[in-house]
């Protein structure tokens, strides 16, 4: 569960950033008395289950998005984890406590801008607190769709074990991307809930179902009519779509190697189209 939403800000008058910068009291504040530096910390009246099977995908992403929002409003530490703060009860740290103890997201979301950063599903959402864990957990899961079959064709136990481990070690490498990564349990549990959901719901005879269900010839041939007359329309719009982008990527200074892999074209196309 996430309860707290907890902020690093490492720069002159830390402890007042909020006020600074319109955003609403946190339930307190813990300044270093030593180098001005300070936590800012929101507490969630509704608190955000982040791993299971009954976490749900939408309060996931409208966190990550208030959280990117705060911290690039509060100029705060993008790397910070938000897992350990400032104790507000030691006397080591000087104190500013809120009139709140808890918000909903909804109420901090009204101090912010979600414009950049709107939690809508298959959005990419800055790889920021709560943030990595959505990115981790969107990757993790679309690479298990593609890969849970072969494991279960061994089935039982063995194929389960095998399985959860392929995830865990999956999901350490999509973790290795991220430039402050996320501590080692986080990971374990969200490639443990990625593998327990797709364990669970995916099967060679659903598969199969599947198939049979999505491709009778009846089907197949209204897909056809319907695809021809638009296919040619739709991938020439797509093309324009991404010989535009690239060339703005190439212009704010991209290299023509990230290009090709953030559209997902070749090396060749991308010269071609910057030349052009």
């Amino acid at each position: 569960m996430r309860v707290w939403t907890i902020y690093d800000c490492d720069h002159p008058g830390a402890i007042l950033a909020w006020e600074e910068r319109n955003l609403p009291p946190p339930s307190w504040a813990a300044k270093n008395r030593e180098n001005g530096h300070a936590h800012l910390v929101w507490g969630l009246s509704a608190p955000v289950l982040m791993e299971g099977l009954n976490a749900r995908d939408t309060p996931m992403r409208y966190l990550a998005a208030i959280e990117s929002a705060f911290t690039a409003t509060l100029e705060a530490d993008p790397g910070f984890g938000g897992l350990l703060t400032k104790n507000p009860a030691y006397p080591l740290w000087h104190v500013l406590r809120g009139p709140r103890i808890g918000y909903e997201l909804n109420e901090l979301a009204e101090w912010v801008d979600l414009e950049r950063f709107k939690p809508k599903r298959g959005w990419k959402v800055d790889e920021v607190g709560v943030g990595r864990n959505v990115t981790l957990f969107d990757r993790l899961r679309y690479w298990a769709y593609r890969n849970v079959l072969e494991y279960k064709k061994e089935g039982g136990l063995d194929g389960w074990n095998a399985w959860l481990s392929a995830c865990n070690t999956r999901a350490l490498t999509f973790n290795g991307d991220f430039a402050a990564p996320l501590d080692g349990r986080e990971v374990w549990w969200v490639a443990k809930s990625v593998a327990k959901w797709v364990w669970q719901r995916f099967s060679l005879e659903k598969r199969q179902e599947l198939i049979q269900r999505t491709h009778t010839p009846e089907q197949q041939a209204r897909r056809g009519r319907k695809g021809g007359k638009k296919s040619g329309e739709v991938r020439r719009a797509m093309s324009e779509e991404k010989r535009a982008s690239a060339r703005l990527m190439r212009a704010q200074g991209m290299s023509y190697r990230a290009i090709a892999k953030e559209l997902e074209v070749s090396l060749g196309i991308v010269h071609k189209w910057c030349r052009e």
